[in-house]
């Protein structure tokens, strides 16, 4: 993986559940970002999450978005003594994203976006028309392997993630979509869970893999 520029290799985990930490850190190093402000929602408790190590560690300001109420208390008490971080008890949906970023004075081009809501995780990045994070990690369905395009349609009845792979969107639609915001797929992390996006104006080759050369490439037979 190191040998072909695949950040799988730099999976490691700190406050993060399947190495993303690692990742995120060699894509903010490649990009020359030491400090920056960051989003997620789907946080949880805040302790294990994509942003924690960033948030506690790093220093970097930013919001934390969660609706259980059990788990949004939590949120707040862990964050009690970083006034750095702004902790937000809400329902994320596509209508209502960018006003939670308004209100919140979200930066326009902050640098790290992560998205976890086990559901509506594509719809929800592509109603984010007004803001440009710098960085996408956001969940897929590892279950629907590419070339598949699959997304979870929106539907009012539905509520909450049933533990099914009935969820989010598959990579192929996801890239698609990435493509289409202006957006390159750079690495996914070794478990399927999450998917990490960067500003295609950002993306050299020299410092992220070209995704093209691992899928055409054949290894010599002759």
């Amino acid at each position: 993986w190191r040998d072909t520029k695949d950040l799988r290799a730099f999976a490691r985990k700190f406050s993060s559940k399947n190495g993303e930490d690692g990742i995120i850190a060699e894509i903010c190093r490649s990009l020359g970002i030491k400090t920056g402000y960051l989003v997620e929602f789907g946080a949880g408790d805040g302790i294990e999450c994509n942003c924690s190590h960033l948030a506690v560690d790093k220093n970097w300001p930013g919001l934390m978005i969660e609706i259980g109420d059990n788990e949004f208390r939590a949120l707040k008490a862990h964050y009690a003594n970083a006034p750095h971080v702004q902790a937000v008890h809400a329902s994320v949906t596509p209508e209502n994203i960018e006003e939670i970023f308004a209100a919140a004075n979200a930066p326009a081009d902050f640098d790290l976006l992560s998205i976890d809501i086990d559901g509506y995780d594509y719809w929800v990045w592509k109603a984010i028309e007004k803001w440009k994070p710098k960085i996408v990690v956001i969940e897929y369905s590892a279950a629907v392997p590419p070339p598949r395009l699959w997304v979870l349609k929106r539907d009012p009845e539905w509520k909450a993630w049933d533990g099914s792979t009935d969820q989010g969107a598959s990579l192929a639609s996801l890239a698609k979509l990435g493509r289409e915001k202006g957006y390159e797929l750079v690495a996914t992390d070794p478990v399927g869970v999450n998917a990490f996006f960067v500003l295609k104006e950002l993306v050299a080759y020299d410092k992220f893999t070209d995704p093209a050369t691992v899928l055409f490439y054949s290894p010599p037979s002759y």
